[in-house]
């Protein structure tokens, strides 16, 4: 995984939502932001490798991903472009009960046989361009429950709760919350984890490849980020 980098929301609109159309698809190495992303392929042209599964694309269907899913994209055909939308979300433009139901990325193929999505991205698309922004959000809202409940997970080779996705959903935690007095109990208890668990996996040699307030860090550096939030609060 090379070449990680973090994308900030610099590319976000003041809302919190940007809904984009595009006619071809850019080759994208491996990276990760900090807000979620839609993308609908009306004409794929493209294959994706998400938490290290590959996924070749095909017309109508359309992938989610959340802040901890490190992705990279390639054409598949260099001669022939591509149309998609891409929505683009912070977690604070939605309903925090709709972000809590989004646990992993998601992929949803042949979705032309789920009408009702394909309407309420036409819906979507409306209400960006009228810039009204309670319906794009309720709309969005409920895009977003029904991918989870259609959508097949992407979970990568070791699943949702893998060492990796561990310290993706670490560094997001850690850098969104950088120069707050943090503990190593306190990141813990937001992933789910015991204290000892987490400083186990996250000081993990061949997970070196995270990112802290902007900067791709070293073992060293992870384990010298587990003693400091060790000495800001020793574990009970």
């Amino acid at each position: 995984m090379e070449g990680i980098k973090r994308l900030t929301l610099n590319l976000m609109l003041v809302d919190g939502i940007k809904f984009s159309e595009y006619m071809d698809f850019p080759e994208i190495g491996m990276h990760g932001h900090n807000y979620y992303e839609l993308i609908f392929f009306k004409k794929a042209n493209a294959v994706s490798v998400v938490n290290g599964k590959e996924i070749a694309f095909k017309d109508y269907s359309l992938y989610l991903l959340t802040p901890f899913d490190f992705h990279s994209t390639k054409k598949v055909d260099a001669s022939h472009g591509a149309h998609y939308i891409n929505v683009s979300f912070s977690s604070e433009s939605m309903d925090s009960e709709i972000i809590k139901q989004i646990k992993c990325a998601y992929y949803l193929k042949d979705i032309e046989e789920n009408g009702d999505i394909v309407k309420l991205l036409e819906l979507l698309k409306y209400y960006d361009l009228i810039k009204n922004q309670k319906n794009k959000v309720d709309i969005l809202g409920v895009l977003l429950s029904r991918i989870v409940s259609l959508g097949e997970p992407i979970k990568g080779e070791g699943g949702v709760d893998s060492d990796h996705e561990t310290i993706r959903k670490a560094a997001c935690l850690i850098s969104e919350k950088y120069g707050e007095e943090l503990t190593l109990k306190k990141v813990a208890d937001e992933l789910h984890l015991s204290p000892s668990y987490f400083s186990s996996v996250f000081s993990k040699p061949e997970t070196t490849l995270v990112e802290i307030s902007g900067k791709v860090i070293t073992t060293e550096t992870k384990m010298g980020i587990v003693e400091e939030l060790n000495q800001n609060n020793a574990i009970k």
